[in-house]
């Protein structure tokens, strides 16, 4: 070593350059990650060991007293703030908040600092000089202010280390970056007890101090530390990366992120469905290609407005093209993405797939509204009908009964008995009059129906389609056993009647046929002719004879049935009617 530098300076010059470069590491790493608090409170930590070295290595290179006194202060001021700034970064690293042993350092450490700043006494600190005669050096006089300031270093690094060791950290085993913590500590313990037995001129293992040694061991064992910690917080955020990633593409919603030019920088395989793209093709896409106007113009606002006001868009409808051309609908939400420290870096959002809901809907508004039109058509049609059995009874029965009263009152006004001729006259008046009102009477509700069953029912109904509408019909059935309910019977029998009546009516057919049949658990009916035909959804779409097939559509349902309606291009038309007769036999089973 060159002759004007101590030798007892070599060791801590060593420290000062340590830490000197550990320092400046950690302020420039505390610059880059601003949000990693523990590395400002490493950087005070290196600063205070940085300044315990300065003071250190310059005071064995002065000669006068005041000099020697000055540094020999910075020293012991550098050396009284370590356990505070140890403290400070050990709870920024446990990511607790702070607890009595931060607040009772820095208290010692602000008296302490006031004490060697202000106080000019051997207690404290003056210039009186005293030879160590171990050391073979001479330090200032601070017979109470060294030892405490030892004593609060050790005892305090002794109660960080217990309290490490029991209850600072959460589970069963501590993080793996708390043992290089116990070993600093434990090291610069045990360098701080040989150097405050060195200066009282008792027995040492070494004949010089040894507590900088320590406190280099110290300063790698917190960047060790440091290093476990953001390697544990690296394997952390991968971990959490890779379960958020497999949640977003596990989702049913589209995920999607924008930078500040509205370009997508991600998505997940959800928003790929709705869009029908893959992600290779959204990626560095304006999603304003996916939209027509309005709506791409409506996203621009949308982008300006959030990022404006900070506030998330929510529940937006937007019609979307996808890949194949169709339309869809999505709901769509804007918000903003910030770093930590509050810079806006981009939009996230979800998108919802509601286009079989806008579909959904849109049937619903049609059949609310045919519903609504089919309601007035059916009070009309009971007018008519009304009108028409009125009109049945006034020209029919009402005529016959009038005409007999008219007899009758004729009869009453002779002398004499009435003739045999004139009695059957009323007879045959009163004959007419029942027949007739049979007549409607099975036409309202046929009494056959009731008493001998749905076959006779529907062979009574092919006659009489023979009879008024000059139809050849036919009616044939299986023989098998059906067990119907009373309203099933009717159900399918009003059902064969409407069906009956639109082939009559519109079919403009020579021939008809009725058919009844069990098919399994289900029955089937069966009524054909071989008319012109019809294009049956353009007849229930445009409500041509839609109350007949559209109330049939709807019983029919209610009994978990079906209508099946074929009618080629060549003319004919074929509607079946399936009903399970499971359906018969619960309903039995609930009467009372």
């Amino acid at each position: 070593m060159p002759h004007f530098v101590p030798w007892y300076s070599v060791g801590p010059a060593i420290g000062l350059v340590v830490n000197g470069c550990l320092l400046a590491l950690c302020v420039a790493l505390a610059v880059i990650y601003t949000q990693f608090k523990a590395l400002r409170s490493l950087a005070i930590f290196y600063l205070s060991l940085f300044v315990y070295f300065l003071g250190y290595t310059l005071y064995g290179f002065q000669s006068s007293p005041a000099a020697i006194t000055f540094w020999y202060g910075v020293m012991l001021l550098g050396l009284a703030w370590i356990p505070f700034t140890w403290g400070w970064f050990a709870t920024d690293m446990r990511g607790g908040k702070k607890g009595f042993m931060f607040i009772y350092t820095l208290v010692a450490a602000l008296v302490f600092s006031a004490a060697l700043a202000l106080v000019q006494h051997p207690a404290v600190l003056s210039d009186n000089l005293e030879f160590l005669t171990k050391g073979g050096v001479f330090r200032p006089q601070s017979w109470l202010a060294r030892p405490l300031i030892y004593f609060s270093c050790l005892a305090s690094n002794l109660a960080f280390m217990l309290i490490m060791r029991l209850r600072w950290w959460p589970g069963a085993r501590p993080p793996t970056f708390v043992r290089p913590l116990l070993w600093g500590l434990g090291f610069w313990l045990l360098g701080g007890i040989h150097d405050a037995l060195y200066s009282l001129g008792l027995p040492t293992v070494f004949d010089y101090t040894v507590l900088w040694l320590g406190s280099v061991w110290l300063s790698l064992s917190q960047a060790l530390a440091v290093a476990l910690y953001l390697r544990q917080i690296e394997q952390t955020l991968r971990q959490s990366e890779e379960k958020h990633r497999s949640i977003l593409q596990s989702m049913e919603e589209g995920y999607y992120e924008l930078d500040l030019e509205g370009e997508i920088t991600f998505c997940n395989d959800a928003m790929c469905r709705i869009t029908g793209y893959d992600q290779a093709e959204l990626l560095g896409r304006d999603p304003r290609s996916l939209m027509e106007e309005p709506e791409a113009s409506h996203l621009h606002d949308t982008l300006l407005q959030v990022r404006r006001t900070a506030e998330p868009a929510l529940a937006m409808e937007w019609q979307l093209k996808h890949k194949d051309g169709q339309p869809r609908h999505a709901e769509v939400s804007v918000s903003l993405i910030k770093k930590a420290g509050g810079q806006v870096t981009g939009f996230r959002g979800i998108a919802r797939d509601v286009t079989q809901r806008k579909q959904a809907e849109s049937k619903l508004i049609a059949y609310q509204k045919r519903l609504r039109s089919l309601a007035g058509e059916l009070a009309w049609t009971e007018e008519r009908e009304r009108r028409r059995i009125a009109i049945d009874l006034h020209d029919g029965v009402g005529q016959y009964l009038a005409a007999c009263k008219l007899r009758l009152s004729g009869m009453l006004g002779q002398d004499r008995a009435p003739s045999p001729e004139a009695a059957r006259q009323v007879m045959n008046l009163l004959e007419q009059a029942i027949q007739d009102t049979r007549s409607l009477t099975a036409r309202l509700s046929p009494r056959i129906l009731h008493e001998l069953g749905l076959e006779a029912a529907l062979e009574w109904l092919a006659q009489n389609c023979r009879e008024r509408f000059n139809l050849e019909c036919s009616f044939e059935h299986d023989n098998r056993e059906k067990d119907l309910d009373e309203d099933l019977r009717s159900t399918v029998f009003r059902a064969a009647s409407e069906l009956i009546l639109n082939t009559a009516k519109h079919a403009r057919a020579r021939r008809a046929w009725i058919s009844l049949g069990r098919e399994g658990n289900r029955l089937r009916l069966v009524v054909a002719d071989d008319g012109v035909g019809f294009d049956y959804p353009e007849v229930l779409e445009q409500r041509r004879g839609g109350l007949g097939l559209f109330s049939m559509r709807e019983r029919l349902e209610l009994l978990d049935g079906r209508l099946e309606v074929e009618s080629p291009q060549g003319g004919g038309t074929r509607a079946t009617i399936w009903i399970p007769l499971t359906n018969a036999t619960d309903r039995k089973g609930e009467e009372p």
